[in-house]
Parts: structure tokens; C-alpha cells; sequence
């Protein structure tokens, strides 16, 4: 599981159509954020879940270890999405990627928060 996201990292960024792009150093920054929020989420609620805390997210089952894993791969998903919307609605694709961000990180911090708790 801890190597997922460096799985998706490297799947990601080799794709032919990312590899060839021409990448400002603001957009690298947020991409690697996003994934290292994606990741720190998915790492976080799957230490949870095998602690017996609950998966709120209605799209993912509360199951410690498919549940991370789907919830990657829809973020994965949405990540792909945003990439092929950054050639047309650039400041669109950044602000995205910083909610992304955000969210990903309020909910890492929230799974381990719960963890301490119980």
C-alpha cells in the first residue's frame, strides 16, 4: 500500500503525453503536492480503518485495504481530468489541484486526529 503512490507517481509522470509537455515549475509543485496529499490520505485511512475507525466517503467501502486503494484511484482519475484541462483552463486546473490539496490534507489530518483519539 505505501507504494502506490510512488506507483501512480512514476505511472503518471512517465505517460508519453505528460513526459513530452513543457511544465511550468508552479504546476510540478501542485502536482507532486496533490499526490503526496492523495497518498498521506490514503496511508492515513487505512491505518484507521485497520483501528476500526469508519470511512465517511459514501464512493469508497469501508474496507482497510480497498478502500484506500479506490479512493486513489478515483483521485488518480480526477488528477488525469485536471492534466487534460490544464492546456485550455490553466488557472482553472491549478485552483483544482489546490483544493485537492486542501482536502486531501484536512482529511489526513483528520484520520490521524480520530486515531489519536481512540
Amino acid at each position: 500500500m505505501r507504494y502506490l503512490a510512488a506507483l501512480l507517481t512514476a505511472a503518471l509522470l512517465t505517460h508519453p503525453m505528460i513526459a513530452q509537455e513543457k511544465k511550468d515549475k508552479v504546476s510540478v509543485l501542485l502536482e507532486g503536492a496533490y499526490l503526496g496529499s492523495v497518498a498521506a490520505d490514503a496511508i492515513t485511512t487505512r491505518r484507521g480503518l485497520q483501528r476500526g475507525l469508519r470511512e465517511l466517503n459514501p464512493l469508497v467501502p469501508n474496507h482497510p485495504t480497498a478502500g484506500p486503494v479506490i479512493a486513489a484511484a478515483w483521485s488518480a482519475a480526477g488528477f488525469v481530468i485536471v492534466r487534460r484541462m490544464r492546456g485550455k483552463h490553466p488557472r482553472l486546473a491549478k485552483a483544482i489541484l489546490v483544493i485537492g490539496i486542501v482536502a486531501h490534507g484536512l482529511a489526513a489530518g483528520m484520520n490521524e486526529r480520530q486515531r489519536g483519539i481512540r
